[in-house]
């Protein structure tokens, strides 16, 4: 701990420099295996995760850090193994829209989320207090606390848990009382759509059709790599076939709780202020 110890007298007094530690758990739908209730890390074994955030250079977030991480900590295999990026928000306790501080972190195939160490908790330069806590994805929708948390070591704010409340309604996707983060958000916007105007699948098709090695431009062709698209994140972009991304969006709308209709063009908008 760099605490300064300030002398005053006869007495010592420890000034303890202000900065807020996140304990957070979530689950991502993409990755996430029900049987053991763990999300796959296929986009690190494939070598895909890239060391600098790609949150900065991405405008649907608010981020302007410069967070990196190192190849030894994408080496971890296990439960701890690491699944992708996320990036986390705190929102000011008098006012949820505002943010109030952004940190890029990782998130580990158990719902941990931890520093770019691969093993800390998320660190803020900003006083101990209580905030709004957001954990959002390149391509998932965002969620939040339902209320303004207080941050210290014993907190540990779990999205995972059913018991848990998230601002909104339905913000996530309730598998056998794990919570996951809705996916299929493929161009990175606040809502998925199967159907329309903005549609998610389109992403899936334009990012397989113009693919520079699909040189006769086949729907099926499987594009690999680290991409808004690759919606379960196996490290591939699939529009047509086994496995393919757009189904996940289509099966999401459809069976969301609240498209009583099941119509297909129903939108899953994401739960933020």
């Amino acid at each position: 701990n760099n605490h300064d110890l300030v002398g005053i007298g006869d007495e010592i007094t420890v000034v303890v420099p202000d900065k807020v530690v996140l304990n957070a758990r979530a689950f991502l739908q993409g990755p996430y295996n029900a049987s053991q209730t763990l999300m796959s890390d296929l986009l690190r074994q494939g070598n895909y995760i890239p060391l600098n955030e790609p949150y900065s250079a991405n405008p649907s977030f608010q981020h302007s850090g410069s967070e990196q991480t190192t190849q030894t900590v994408l080496n971890v295999g296990g439960i701890n193994a690491i699944v992708d990026w996320v990036l986390i928000e705190l929102h000011s306790k008098n006012n949820a829209t505002q943010v109030l501080g952004t940190r890029a972190a990782l998130i580990q195939r158990d719902g941990d989320i931890v520093d770019v160490d691969g093993v800390s908790p998320v660190a803020f330069e900003l006083p101990v207090d209580d905030y709004y806590v957001v954990v959002r994805h390149r391509n998932h929708l965002g969620i939040m606390t339902a209320q303004a948390e207080t941050l210290d070591a014993n907190t540990v704010v779990d999205f995972t848990n059913s018991a848990s409340a998230t601002w909104g309604n339905d913000a996530c996707l309730n598998n056998s009382n794990k919570m996951l983060m809705w996916s299929g958000n493929s161009n990175a916007n606040n809502e998925i759509i199967f159907q329309g105007a903005s549609n998610d699948p389109n992403e899936v098709f334009f990012s397989v059709l113009t693919a520079t090695n699909n040189t006769n431009g086949l729907p099926n062709y499987i594009h690999q790599g680290y991409f808004l698209g690759d919606v379960n994140m196996d490290g591939k972009v699939i529009y047509q076939g086994i496995d393919n991304d757009p189904n996940i969006v289509f099966f999401n709308v459809l069976s969301h709780p609240q498209n009583n209709a099941a119509i297909n063009n129903f939108i899953i908008m994401e739960q933020l202020p």
